[in-house]
């Protein structure tokens, strides 16, 4: 049984028939799977192999840095090679199959294990993920989120929680999926491609203060070592942490500022951050 070969033109090639040799000094080609590599010595002619007919026959081998891929049809392996070469040379390409990961997997084995950032957040940034991305959106391969599946997406994560708060998640999303991008697992983000689709914007609220009478209650209810805390809150607007950060050494009495070098964090043993700003206090002397 002769086997026609379909093969690029290459005048100094000396492989052999079952390979087309592409471009330059880097053996790049298209092999046919089924025929045997040699011709019958005797017919002249390539025997069918015991794979004759099964799976798929031509495979694209040897591109810098992609892995190899069959096809059925020797048109779309040429047509595949083309596109993968010009890719490479811009070192744009992205393998198709580095996509079909789950988003679930890919943030469980991949992107969390290797996530950086403030550990105080890791618990309220994992509980988000844990709890409304990947259960919405977690099944989908990463090269099937479309503008269809975040439009749902989208939708679902609105029933299920405020504005805000859906609004953080989009943006977690996000992360992770440019995250993707910088792995060669997707060629462009499928929120930076669908710009119609915009993430979850909080209606602004204004806020409301406590009254006199609460602060004065939360006051009272402290131990007075606090009571300090809800004086510099009030007065100069500093978090919990930055409050609790403050050293005698802080107070610039003569000029009215109180100097926020560091804040206490919570984690599994206590620590301190180096933060830097200066605050004028409003009332207090």
């Amino acid at each position: 049984m002769t086997c026609r070969e379909e093969a690029f033109p290459t005048p100094s090639s000396t492989r052999n028939p079952s390979f087309a040799q592409v471009g330059g000094p880097i053996a790049v080609y298209i092999k046919d799977r089924w025929p045997k590599k040699r011709p019958d010595k005797t017919t002249g002619k390539r025997e069918r192999t015991s794979i004759w007919g099964k799976g798929k026959r031509y495979r694209v081998k040897g591109i810098p840095g992609i892995q190899d891929r069959s096809f059925d049809t020797s048109e779309d392996a040429k047509r595949w090679l083309a596109e993968a070469q010009t890719d490479s040379s811009r070192g744009d390409f992205v393998d198709p199959r580095n996509g079909a990961i789950l988003l679930t997997d890919y943030i469980v084995d991949h992107w969390w294990p290797s996530r950086t950032g403030e550990p105080s957040t890791a618990g309220p940034v994992q509980s988000r993920i844990w709890n409304h991305l990947i259960p919405l959106l977690g099944s989908y391969p990463l090269r099937e989120i479309d503008a269809s599946a975040l439009r749902r997406f989208r939708a679902d994560l609105l029933s299920r929680v405020e504005e805000s708060s859906a609004e953080i998640i989009w943006i977690h999303l996000t992360t992770i999926l440019n995250a993707a991008v910088d792995d060669k697992r997707l060629l462009k983000s499928p929120i930076a491609a669908h710009r119609s689709i915009n993430r979850p914007k909080p209606v602004d609220k204004k806020a409301n203060a406590w009254p006199r009478t609460t602060v004065d209650a939360v006051r009272e209810g402290l131990q007075e070592r606090y009571r300090i805390a809800v004086d510099l809150g009030l007065a100069l607007g500093v978090r919990q942490g930055e409050a609790l950060g403050l050293a005698e050494e802080d107070f610039d009495f003569r000029a009215e500022v109180v100097h926020i070098r560091r804040q206490l964090l919570r984690r599994r043993r206590p620590s301190w951050k180096s933060v830097s700003a200066s605050r004028s206090p409003c009332g207090l002397r």
